[in-house]
């Protein structure tokens, strides 16, 4: 091979070797599309953030968790601070499993996912201090992150929402939601407010010491308002205390039927959320019901638990 031709091909294969790894190195291109159902609301009070989107040539590892940026009445932008950062609490698009909460989005595909009206008792945009203290016209935005949760891998469009004046009785709840009056205020709420738009969000702040209490408030809450935004969060919470009580029914009564009624009434929950239209209600119940109590479950634990009684000495 001549000197010319061996130059000739070795751009040729440095070209071709640098087009190779540029694409595989460009980042997929999602399309983010936010809409807000409703987009009216009350100081301190989420509703849901349906996150439509449609990926490009190449799949993309989606990390679970987002961040919300916000700009006020008076133009001021900010991200959403509820506590603990970009990682934080209920703020994810449904939770894909326990050991790997993140999500793969396929190339060429289109993804409906969504971030939960969140009960009082979990972290939420809506409680941003700035945004708590000031109502009127708001536009939001969402920020979607892969593996690096400080570079977002796309960003959503803008969307309105209105945060109304507290009227009535729901005006010193607000104010004691700004003060933290937790669970104080939700108490109050639950014996005398059923049928305030603040009463199911507060239904998870009520005291109450056992499970089955907590499970008739938050239960009371969803009937009086099956309307509400936050009523698939309830669910879970109702899922999540069923199954709580199902462990301690077995464990502490040694009552198997019992537990294994309880489970199955978590799970009616869970079937509720996953046939619902929340789309973070969806994964969050298909990822619980995977790994959640039934009756062979625990039987399945009252067979170990008397074999391991047959061979003490």
């Amino acid at each position: 091979m001549t000197m010319m031709k061996k130059t000739t091909y070795l751009v040729a294969l440095t070209i071709a070797l640098f087009g190779a790894v540029a694409a595989f190195a460009a980042p997929a291109s999602l399309q983010v599309t936010l809409s807000i159902a409703p987009n009216t609301t009350l100081p301190g009070l989420s509703v849901p953030l349906n996150v439509h989107v449609e990926n490009g040539a190449s799949a993309l590892h989606l990390g679970p968790s987002v961040r919300v940026r916000l700009t006020s009445p008076s133009g001021e932008s900010f991200f959403a601070d509820w506590g603990e950062g970009v990682n934080s609490g209920e703020l994810e698009l449904g939770l894909i499993s326990d050991d790997d909460p993140s999500l793969t989005v396929p190339a060429n595909s289109a993804l409906d996912l969504g971030v939960p009206a969140a009960d009082l008792s979990r972290p939420s945009w809506a409680l941003d201090r700035r945004m708590l203290a000031m109502p009127g016209d708001w536009t939001l935005q969402v920020y979607l992150y892969s593996d690096d949760a400080t570079n977002p891998v796309a960003v959503s469009n803008t969307a309105k929402l209105t945060i109304q004046m507290p009227s009535g009785d729901d005006f010193p709840i607000w104010q004691a939601i700004q003060k933290g009056e937790y669970p104080g205020i939700g108490q109050k709420v639950a014996a005398d407010q059923k049928g305030s738009a603040y009463f199911p969000y507060l239904a998870t702040v009520v005291a109450r010491r056992a499970i089955t209490d907590k499970i008739a408030i938050i239960s009371q809450a969803i009937a009086a308002q099956p309307d509400s935004p936050a009523v698939p969060s309830l669910h879970d919470a109702l899922a999540s205390y069923y199954a709580s009580e199902a462990d301690r029914v077995f464990f502490q009564e040694h009552d198997l039927d019992k537990a294994a009624s309880l489970a199955d009434k978590g799970r009616a929950e869970l079937a509720t959320l996953k046939n619902g239209k929340d789309n973070w209600g969806k994964l969050k119940a298909t990822a619980k019901l995977a790994n959640f109590p039934s009756r062979d479950y625990f039987v399945t634990l009252q067979t170990l638990q008397r074999e391991k009684g047959r061979k003490k000495p």
